[in-house]
């Protein structure tokens, strides 16, 4: 069976799941392509693209951002295939009534897909039972306008991360992606590839999606898990030897959960690889010994979120009790072992003023990150913060869920657009500060990845 993936994607990003989902239905036999849909591509080239595959299932992958814009997607691929579309990812596994009821899906899957896709085409090709397959809902259309849902339970997860196969990267033509800036990668460095080392996150932020997902996985075995630092780094050593690597860059929510783990993967990696890579963390785990053991295993950057500088109001509305203190901690341990930093920060919470924002820039200008990033606060469904904005009335009822423009901002009186305006010039000239020291003091990513 042939399966045809699509992502819909403002940048033309690799993408974790495609690039897993793809490598484990390889292993069991089918085979797969990808269209990257974007704002080069025509419909009639994207039409055109599915009659060229000739795909036995068409599966497009979804964020809440992106299922707008994949609505639209959707009869173009029935006007040239009448193939089963199946439809998962992160807002068909929180929303599968919102996705399944479009007249073009077939097919939702809910939460992780390697499993509940391969019996899928297992049961398709030999014309089996379609309707029973845990973590899917099936429309069997009867008649014309007239379908029964088949709603299925949820499987129980593989808690061993090692079972899976490796990324598979040839389907994105990452050769082509490693020379680009930021086409692969969430940073903008070229020749960094990425990789992830685990799955799940234990924290309760309030605008993410990820305490969703742990109730959503509540009973069905261990959510928050990591491949094994042998695994890891045996993809890593593979992807060194197949590609021409300068960076990696993990995209595990957070490396520091298992402080064990991280420790024994540093030690192996430092060992057996040593190219400089980055990750996400929290502020709390960043203590001299961790940080020590990942700058002597080659971490040269470690990504934190810092989200808002106010205390009593990151503790009332984001559920993040660090302090202050805490944070510009976290920033001087990493220049002290030799570590950049990078700070991630949002701009029109609900109920935020004026005042409590420009505490995050202070704090951010305190803090001296190498690389700060801010962005528009999008009120996604199934977040606690997400259902609070909606509830007040400040979150438009078709948003366009975009971060990096001021105008996309909540409606709400704490905080005018125009003031959103002035505060994303401020976080700008604070933005482009900082960047001119890091260039003026020097740095790996400057000296490695230059013209």
């Amino acid at each position: 069976m042939h399966v045809l993936f699509v992502n819909y994607s403002f940048d033309r990003r690799f993408h974790a799941g495609v690039a897993a989902l793809s490598s484990f239905i390889k292993r069991e036999g089918h085979t797969s392509s990808l269209i990257t849909y974007d704002a080069k591509m025509s419909e009639d080239d994207f039409k055109e693209r599915i009659r060229t595959a000739k795909p036995d299932v068409v599966a497009f992958t979804v964020m809440t951002y992106q299922w707008n814009p994949v609505k639209h997607l959707l009869p173009l691929v029935k006007e040239v295939t009448d193939v089963p579309i199946v439809c998962g990812g992160y807002h068909p596994t929180l929303y599968p009534e919102d996705v399944i009821s479009h007249p073009d899906v077939d097919v939702v899957c809910q939460g992780e897909g390697e499993d509940p896709l391969l019996d899928f085409l297992k049961a398709w090709e030999s014309k089996g039972d379609i309707y029973r397959i845990q973590n899917l809902l099936v429309k069997e259309r009867k008649a014309a306008n007239v379908a029964t849902i088949h709603r299925n339970p949820i499987r129980r997860l593989r808690e061993n991360l090692d079972e899976y196969p490796f990324w598979d990267r040839e389907v994105f033509d990452y050769d082509s992606m490693l020379k680009q800036r930021g086409a692969g990668t969430l940073s903008h460095t070229r020749f960094t590839m990425a990789v992830g080392a685990g799955r799940g996150c234990p924290d309760q932020c309030t605008y993410c999606s990820a305490p969703a997902l742990n109730r959503f996985y509540r009973a069905k075995g261990k959510f928050i898990r990591k491949r094994s630092p042998e695994h890891v780094v045996a993809e890593m050593k593979e992807l060194v030897e197949r590609y021409p690597i300068k960076f990696f860059e993990f995209w595990d929510e957070r490396i520091d959960i298992f402080p064990s783990w991280l420790f024994k993967f540093c030690e192996l990696y430092g060992r057996e690889i040593g190219l400089p890579w980055s990750a996400d963390m929290r502020v709390e785990r960043a203590t001299k010994d961790i940080l020590s053991a990942m700058a002597k295993a080659g971490c040269y950057m470690v990504w934190f979120g810092v989200e808002n500088g106010n205390e009593e109001y990151r503790k009332k509305y984001l559920k993040r009790y660090m302090s202050n203190q805490q944070i510009l901690d976290a920033f001087k341990n990493c220049r002290d072992v030799g570590i950049e930093t990078l700070s991630l920060n949002m701009l029109g919470l609900p109920y935020e003023s004026p005042e409590q924002a420009r505490e995050t820039i202070e704090l951010n200008r305190q803090m001296r990150p190498d690389t700060v990033l801010f962005f528009t606060y999008q009120a996604f469904p199934g977040t606690e913060l997400g259902e609070l904005a909606v509830r007040e009335g400040f979150a438009p009822m078709e948003s366009v869920y975009w971060y990096e423009r001021p105008e996309t901002c909540l409606v709400q009186d704490s905080m005018s657009k125009d003031e959103m305006q002035r505060l994303w010039q401020e976080w700008r000239e604070l933005q482009m500060e900082l960047e001119a020291e890091r260039r003026a003091r020097g740095s790996i990513v400057f000296e490695i990845d230059a013209d």
